[in-house]
């Protein structure tokens, strides 16, 4: 099991169980990318700048809606939203939470998975602090899981491709840019994810990225492109 470093500590909230083992540091030693805190009653990592937490308050609030409606927004349309209602909605990536917040507050219940050890015990904190009914976050990879026909799987990799999703922030940029890094497996957890027994997958990818493997069908953005995959059974 990884060890990261924790600066700064307080108790830590009951519950907390992560899938790594603390080293506590010495209040002399200069934080490093990828440190942990845990101060102020929440928990962040340093990113080469400055401390990050992820405030779930602040990515609500940040959500704009298309002046269109429910009915014009892409990531709706490429998961079916619109005219089906899935039994629930999986974030096979949920990083900042952003695209699985927005699902969750269209009113569909959202189970979210993040493999990355910091980014999970930034994302259960944030959680923590402020919970969200219907909303479930697992540690792992999505790929290793079996769904059921009635889930839509959504999938937003890093990709090598760009050096930032413009989705997010200039501060979230520095966080996935310098600890997350970019996800060189993503047609291997495609693959897995379109045969885990989900009927439809939509994965996010940049707009020059060529789609492989074929799409049944995309929605092209400005940026990016939400690529519609309807999973083998």
């Amino acid at each position: 099991m990884q060890e990261y470093v924790l600066h700064h500590h307080e108790d830590a909230p009951k519950g907390l169980s992560l899938p790594f083992i603390w080293q506590m540091a010495h209040s002399d030693i200069t934080p490093q990318i990828g440190h942990l805190s845990f101060a102020g009653g929440k928990l962040a990592t340093f990113d080469g700048e400055r401390w990050q937490h992820i405030d779930l308050a602040q990515v609500l609030n940040s959500l704009r809606p298309s002046p269109k409606g429910f009915v014009a927004e892409p990531l709706a349309r490429a998961l079916d939203l619109i005219k089906r209602r899935p039994s629930r909605v999986i974030d096979a990536s949920c990083g900042s939470g952003k695209d699985a917040i927005q699902v969750w507050r269209w009113g569909f219940e959202v189970v979210a998975f993040e493999r990355h050890p910091i980014v999970y015990a930034l994302l259960w904190d944030a959680l923590r602090r402020h919970p969200l009914p219907k909303f479930t976050l697992h540690f792992g990879s999505a790929g290793e899981h079996k769904f059921n026909s009635s889930d839509h799987i959504m999938y937003d990799p890093m990709f090598l491709e760009t050096t930032k999703k413009k989705s997010l922030s200039r501060k979230e940029i520095a966080l996935f840019k310098t600890i997350v890094g970019s996800d060189q497996d993503q047609l291997e957890v495609l693959d897995k994810l379109l045969h885990s027994g989900a009927s439809r997958v939509v994965i996010k990818r940049p707009l020059k990225l060529v789609s492989e493997p074929k799409p049944n069908h995309s929605f092209a953005g400005k940026t990016t492109r939400l690529d519609v995959y309807l999973a083998a059974t």
